[in-house]
């Protein structure tokens, strides 16, 4: 029997400097009833933006989003940062450890409550490449061990070239970090065309 209920790339101890977020890919569409309850309990910060493309579904945060988990999550003492990362001079700031665990743990609670509501299929988290000291768990390992059973369910992304949905944004960034897993469909998929690719990089909200 699995140790988890769904895979979760990305799962782990994650840090944040600029923008978090988060993408979840259902089993079914969640039907108007589903996509609210879901809705109610995304964590703060990533409740600025979110997006639903049928069974898939992208929250996040707007800029600064360390500034905003270190205002709004309690630290170990509930008064001052133990270890809050300031760097004035370059425009850098980390919330503490305390504050960024407890967001941590708000998005998988809250990953655990709407796969009750709706199947998860897969969750994703994408590692912000200005991020310290990430910790990627055994959730995580478990889920990449999971995913030739997984992207069988991204076919239609690929025979579509498709390089403009949630699906495919989760699948290339999958396929990038996890380049073990890329086949020859999956690598024409990844690579042509590259004029298309490059504008799908730059839709807004999804980032680099």
């Amino acid at each position: 029997m699995d140790k988890y209920k769904f895979p979760f790339i990305g799962a782990g101890k994650a840090t944040y400097f600029d923008y978090a977020e988060v993408q979840v890919i259902f089993k079914e569409i969640p039907n108007r009833n589903q996509q609210k309850r879901i809705e109610v309990g995304i964590p703060f910060p990533i409740n600025d933006f979110i997006i639903w493309e049928e069974n898939a579904f992208s929250v996040g945060s707007e800029a600064e989003v360390g500034t905003k988990i270190a205002t709004f999550y309690q630290t170990i003492n509930g008064k001052n940062p133990e270890n809050q990362k300031d760097y004035e001079d370059d425009g850098w700031f980390f919330a503490s450890d305390s504050q960024i665990d407890e967001f941590n743990k708000n998005i998988v609670k809250w990953l655990n409550e709407i796969n009750q509501i709706s199947p998860i299929l897969l969750a994703f988290r994408r590692n912000d490449p200005d991020s310290i000291d990430v910790r990627l768990s055994d959730w995580h390992k478990w889920s990449v061990k999971k995913l030739k059973l997984i992207l069988p369910f991204f076919d239609n992304v690929v025979l579509q070239l498709d390089y403009k949905s949630i699906k495919s944004y989760v699948l290339r960034k999958i396929l990038h970090s996890e380049s073990e897993m890329v086949n020859e469909k999956y690598k024409k998929y990844l690579f042509l065309p590259k004029r298309e690719e490059i504008k799908a990089f730059l839709i807004y909200p999804f980032r680099i």
